[in-house]
């Protein structure tokens, strides 16, 4: 009678290992499962990223041409339509390819002309943890997204010219502005490669900052009387060491002199 009671015993244990074996199978199987799934989306969401990149891209082809037309610049966010800008009305992002949301942040001025434009692509983030993982315009909750920034400057061919024959206390040159003497026979510019130049109408230059190859971006006549070439950084590159000086503005003569004159007339520094 012992002896059967024991076999009894032995076969209940037997059901009982096959169970917690078959449990432990099916944490096995589905957490491999999640595991190719998780996988498959994060597959999926580097093509999508690739596609998304290709979006901000063709954008930013559209702002450089829309650029060199001079444009006015949006106050809020927008996206390209072709050429043309469009502002995104209420904030919400157009869509495109029925999943790709984009639109570009309101420009930020730099220096005088130059924006930089940053592209923002959004797309459903295929691991979200939340039950519905769509990407929400309104909200751009549960989106994946990609930024790509961009730097330009508004027709960037044109030489603006600032109308004046002066650089007033507190105006500037930046690059590619330039002020003209009088008879029209002379100009002093901020050149591109960071030079301040002073050119007959020729095209000879006649006296320079010396200063191509540092970067500077723009030339200052400075509240303290002081004209300064500085880069992007603020970092100076070339002083005219007038400062002290408030109110001295800076000319260009009929003979092609510069001169940094001060408040009561007197010359202060030529060249």
């Amino acid at each position: 009678m012992n002896i059967k009671i024991s076999n009894i015993n032995q076969r209940g244990d037997t059901i009982v290992e096959v169970l917690i074996a078959m449990v432990i199978l099916a944490f096995v199987l589905t957490g491999a499962y999640e595991s190719a799934q998780y996988s498959i989306n994060t597959i999926r969401n580097a093509e999508n990223r690739i596609t998304a990149v290709d979006i901000a891209t063709n954008q930013i082809e559209d702002i450089k041409s829309w650029a060199a037309t001079a444009p006015s610049i949006p106050s809020s966010n927008f996206y390209m339509s072709g050429t043309t800008a469009s502002i995104v009305q209420n904030g919400t992002p157009p869509t495109t390819q029925n999943i790709f949301m984009y639109q570009i942040q309101a420009p930020i001025l730099q220096t005088n002309l130059n924006y930089t434009f940053i592209v923002n692509v959004y797309w459903s983030d295929l691991n979200s943890n939340s039950v519905n993982n769509a990407c929400a315009a309104s909200t751009l909750s549960n989106c994946d997204n990609v930024s790509v920034a961009y730097r330009t400057a508004l027709n960037p061919s044109a030489i603006v010219t600032v109308p004046y024959t002066e650089l007033a206390p507190n105006a500037l040159l930046t690059v590619k502005q330039s002020i003209t003497s009088p008879n029209g026979q002379f100009y002093l510019i901020m050149q591109s490669d960071g030079n301040l130049v002073l050119y007959t109408k020729s095209g000879s230059p006649t006296w320079a900052s010396n200063t191509a190859g540092t970067a500077s971006t723009y030339a200052i006549m400075q509240g303290d009387g002081n004209l300064v070439v500085y880069t992007a950084s603020n970092s100076y590159t070339w002083a005219s060491n007038t400062a002290g000086n408030p109110g001295a503005y800076l000319s260009l003569n009929n003979n092609g002199i510069l001169t940094i004159d001060s408040a009561n007339g007197t010359v202060l520094w030529t060249a």
